[in-house]
């Protein structure tokens, strides 16, 4: 007769494992409610060690999402989904660009321009000039999150105008 002597896994071990499933990855998703519905390797990483909603409670603690931001990888909660998203360094460097963005709406409490030429305010400009950005790359990247900054501020956009300002 066999006898299994693994000892259980911790919650750290969990999530650093996990972390490296994410990274391997790149991107997964999981479903607090229906494991079946998230994705494979998310099955695959708890088959036969532990259950979904085990996993969802060491994940969902704050002291774990911490740990997980500092290993470069965003969660995003969409329904029942959780998408956890390895964020590489060009994928860091566009969040924190974005970031910025917002800083300086806040600081200047409304800031209006037109997507396709943001240079054409000096604040904006400032900030594509200190990251080397062109009108096309910043365009890109302001369509690219425009929800993760309808998070943090307001956007008005009318007739190719766009106005951001603090909420």
């Amino acid at each position: 007769m066999f006898i299994n002597e693994e000892k259980a896994l911790t919650d750290e071990q969990i999530v650093k494992e996990f972390s490296e499933l994410v990274k391997e990855h790149g991107e997964v998703k999981f479903n607090k409610d229906d494991l079946l519905l998230s994705d494979r390797s998310v099955i695959n990483f708890t088959y036969r060690r532990f259950s979904g909603r085990k996993l969802f409670k060491i994940l969902d603690s704050f002291e774990n999402e911490m740990y997980l931001e500092k290993e470069n990888i965003n969660v995003k909660r969409n329904g029942s989904f959780m998408i956890y998203a390895y964020a590489s360094g060009k994928k860091q460097t566009e969040l924190n660009i974005i970031k910025q963005f917002i800083e300086l709406v806040k600081q200047n409490k409304k800031i209006t321009l037109n997507p396709s030429h943001p240079s054409s305010s000096p604040l904006v400009a400032n900030l594509m000039q200190e990251n080397n950005l062109s009108d096309i790359d910043l365009g890109f990247l302001l369509n690219e999150y425009n929800e993760l900054i309808g998070e943090d501020i307001l956007l008005i956009e009318r007739e190719n105008i766009r106005r951001y300002s603090t909420l």
